[in-house]
């Protein structure tokens, strides 16, 4: 029987509960973040970056900054999230203000979580009382 959590999940099945967790929770934040009124179930992990958080809009330079940290912002929230969740404490590897070169698409960023987070969730098993949802 599935429960919450995990608990009583195949391997397998509990790392699809985590990839849909880590998706969710980042269409969640890009939704929060970007300045255009997007849909969440709207974003798939082929969306470019620059179309919710651009840099450039007809043409003309529009507030880098502002949609750079707005990005970054999006990234450091779905991981700090997903680390008090698991009670976890792991760092970001990447130089801020890249967010751009490394994560094109919004797929990247999910692909880059779930490399560095969804296997130490996963490692954690089924026998960890700490998750908090």
């Amino acid at each position: 029987m599935k429960k919450k959590g995990g608990i009583g999940l195949d391997r397998e099945e509990r790392r699809d509960e985590i990839k849909n967790e880590i998706w969710q929770l980042i269409q969640k934040e890009v939704s929060i973040q970007s300045t255009f009124d997007i849909n969440q179930h709207a974003v798939m992990k082929e969306t470019s970056a620059l179309s919710l958080f651009p840099t450039h809009l007809a043409g003309e330079f529009a507030f880098m900054d502002e949609h750079a940290n707005r990005y970054g912002l999006m990234i450091a929230k779905v991981w700090i999230e997903l680390c008090i969740r698991y009670d976890m404490y792991l760092k970001m590897d990447y130089n801020i203000r890249t967010e751009f070169d490394l994560f094109p698409t919004i797929g990247d960023v999910f692909h880059y979580v779930y490399s560095k987070l969804g296997v130490e969730i996963l490692e954690k098993g089924d026998d960890d009382d700490d998750v908090i949802y």
